[in-house]
């Protein structure tokens, strides 16, 4: 591995640890979109969404435990900051840098970021989701959602609206395995050329391909991955894994014998067909009534 150049460089890691997966595919999600007063990018808008996110474990669900998993906001990203040779992480949202400059470098850094690009916010900024994995336990999902929604917009007017942009998105998430014992440079190369293909008919597709060339680029002035180098992806994995990397923790495990890949894509568009791997479909959405609300606070 190449000594780290860039002075700073930033990758967004995800602050939660994504649960175990079942063979069957899971219909455990819920998501609130809203379009805040003052736009996604704004001091106000950030510092509520943090506060209030915070508070969503407090809701409970019929058990009496906490009714979610996992949240994943913009509020609860970190971000990976490479600066010489060394690596570290911290919050996405820090007060301190929600200044004009921040808020359009933040924007533009979830704007080009492989997993939260039109997952978390829509490129304009008008528009941000909250995606909440329930407990299996949780049956009652419009209820936790009108919960989420009260929770999210405390203080603010906002209303019910038919214009949310996930209203035709299908997600899903791949559970891969080769077919064959293999290295980790081709095992890397099959599933970086299976995800760039997957993409060409996506809204959002990413593997564990994605994070770790985001990665040595950040740390590299821009370099690519060498995809015939098993230690250098090896060491890249273990670099991220050594800053408490969930998503990548999340799509593959050291050796790459357990992989993981995610898709969003228009509801009409063509199903997901994998080549090379043996796939299960583990976890699936797409809108209606009981697992979706968009609620509009700018007037």
């Amino acid at each position: 591995m190449h000594k780290i150049k860039q002075a700073l460089a930033s990758l967004l890691i995800s602050w939660l640890v994504l649960p175990a997966m079942s063979m069957a595919a899971e219909d455990d999600l819920l998501v609130l979109s809203v379009f805040p007063k003052n736009g996604v990018y704004d001091k106000s808008t950030l510092t509520n969404l943090v506060k209030n996110t915070e508070k969503l474990w407090m809701i409970k669900d019929e058990s009496g435990t906490s009714a979610f998993k996992t949240i994943d906001s913009l509020a609860t990203e970190n971000i990976i900051v490479a600066q010489q040779d060394s690596v570290r992480f911290r919050r996405l949202i820090e007060s301190r840098e929600l200044t004009g400059s921040g808020l359009k470098t933040l924007q533009n850094l979830v704007n080009s970021h492989p997993l939260l690009h039109d997952r978390l916010a829509d490129a304009s900024g008008e528009q941000l989701h909250i995606w909440l994995r329930v407990n299996a336990s949780s049956h009652a999902k419009k209820q936790l959602l009108e919960s989420v929604r009260s929770v999210i917009t405390q203080g603010e007017s906002c209303s019910v609206s038919k214009q949310g942009w996930l209203s035709d998105v299908r997600y899903e998430e791949w559970k891969l395995k080769s077919e064959n014992k293999q290295s980790t440079s081709d095992v890397y190369k099959k599933l970086l050329t299976t995800t760039e293909s997957i993409k060409k008919e996506s809204i959002l597709a990413y593997s564990a391909t994605d994070l770790i060339q985001y990665l040595k680029q950040s740390m590299s002035n821009g370099n690519l991955v060498d995809s015939n180098d098993s230690a250098e992806i090896e060491q890249l994995y273990l670099i991220a894994e050594s800053v408490r990397s969930r998503h990548l923790h999340d799509l593959a495990n050291p050796d790459f014998s357990r992989l993981k890949l995610v898709r969003m894509s228009n509801i009409n568009a063509d199903k997901t067909r994998v080549s090379g791997f043996s796939t299960d479909l583990i976890r699936q959405w797409k809108a209606s009534d009981s697992n979706y609300l968009t609620l509009d606070c700018r007037a």
